[in-house]
């Protein structure tokens, strides 16, 4: 029975590592991969370190995108507090003509 748990937990391992294989691309630069000719082929420690590699820049690209979305941001606060005080005014005179204070 150990055996049994055993090996459908190699298994269950070893799906999750194939699904990594085609989702993370090889870095054909890595050393651990310089002798592997196709992506089925790569080996466990690489497909695992190919993915952690992965896993940082993705988390590097989202800091420097959301470094640039709070940069624009504070570059265009001034622009859009003008349009809302525009907006308010705008719905202040809105609420006024339909009031009939303005006929």
């Amino acid at each position: 029975m150990c055996a049994q748990v055993e090996r459908n937990r190699r298994n269950m391992i070893n799906n999750y590592i194939d699904e990594l294989r085609i989702l993370v691309p090889a870095n054909r630069d890595s050393p651990s991969t310089h002798y592997v000719r196709n992506d089925d082929s790569r080996p466990k420690h690489a497909v695992l370190s190919e993915t952690i590699d992965c896993v940082l820049a993705l988390r590097q690209s989202v800091a420097v995108a959301a470094d640039k979305i709070t940069e624009m941001r504070k570059e265009h606060e001034d622009e859009v507090n003008a349009l809302k005080d525009q907006i308010t005014l705008l719905n202040g005179v809105l609420k006024r003509q339909q009031s009939g204070q303005w006929k």
